[in-house]
């Protein structure tokens, strides 16, 4: 599992995780982002990301983590609802 951060120096999580999922599909990835929203979620979803939460929510990381470990997804409430 590689866990992502959206914000990143030169990357963001998005451009990484496209780049990961191409090379290595099987991969499972959760990403985490300060600010979730229905866009970045779904952009999550298109280049292969398995989960995405916000990183001031610890009890969801550890679901989202759960989840992914077990070939599920995590895409919490917000990320369906939010503009």
């Amino acid at each position: 599992m590689i866990l992502l951060d959206f914000q990143m120096p030169d990357l963001n999580g998005i451009d990484v995780a496209r780049q990961v999922s191409q090379l290595f599909p099987e991969i499972p990835i959760l990403m985490v982002t300060i600010h979730l929203s229905k866009q970045l979620a779904e952009e999550a979803r298109k280049v292969g990301i398995r989960g995405v939460c916000l990183k001031s929510d610890v009890g969801s990381i550890v679901e989202a983590v759960d989840a992914v470990l077990h070939e599920g997804s995590y895409f919490p409430q917000i990320a369906s609802t939010s503009h």
